[in-house]
């Protein structure tokens, strides 16, 4: 009986240590997954700040022979039930043509997938419902595999221009940093 009793005690004792360890793999995996959607959002941000840096400077941005004047950004195509979210709308309300831009930290071929029913949501649209639209990708990392879809489908790629990397020069100056 005492045999018995001292096994269960430490199989309970094991059963505890895993426990702790699998509570400490979650909290990683937690802190992970908050990583990868603190990179996906700076990814976000820093092309909807390109996009309205280009529409500041140049009042337009070109796509391919369109022209575009306004943008949107996280706007929730659809209506009611049936939205959808997408990161960037360029509007040119002259020709009734939109751009819609979906951004990803890395493209991937099967991300096309996302924007493939975009019509469904498009035709229940308030506001865009009767314009024409073209479809693309911004991400920073475009294999070769995905331009040769993005042809193959007709969908435009953006990404950008790491040669020149800007800095808010008045971002500089916001802050007193204390000498060391």
């Amino acid at each position: 009986f005492q045999e018995t009793d001292r096994k269960f005690q430490e199989t309970d004792k094991k059963f505890q240590e895993t426990d702790k360890k699998i509570d400490k793999l979650l909290q990683s995996s937690s802190r992970f997954g908050n990583f990868i959607n603190n990179i996906a959002d700076t990814v976000e941000y820093f092309f909807q700040d390109a996009f309205s840096d280009m529409l500041e400077k140049d009042k337009r941005i070109k796509i391919n022979g369109y022209v575009f004047e306004d943008m949107l950004k996280n706007y929730e195509i659809g209506q009611k039930r049936k939205k959808k979210e997408v990161d960037i709308i360029l509007v040119d309300d002259v020709k009734r043509v939109i751009a819609i831009i979906e951004i990803k930290t890395k493209l991937h071929q099967n991300n096309s997938e996302d924007l493939n029913n975009i019509d469904d949501y498009l035709q229940r649209d308030r506001i865009f419902s009767k314009y024409k639209y073209i479809l693309g990708f911004a991400s920073f990392n475009i294999p070769r595999e995905c331009e040769e879809v993005a042809q193959k489908n007709g969908f435009f790629l953006v990404k950008p221009n790491i040669k020149r990397t800007a800095i808010q020069k008045d971002y500089l100056n916001k802050f007193k940093p204390k000498l060391h």
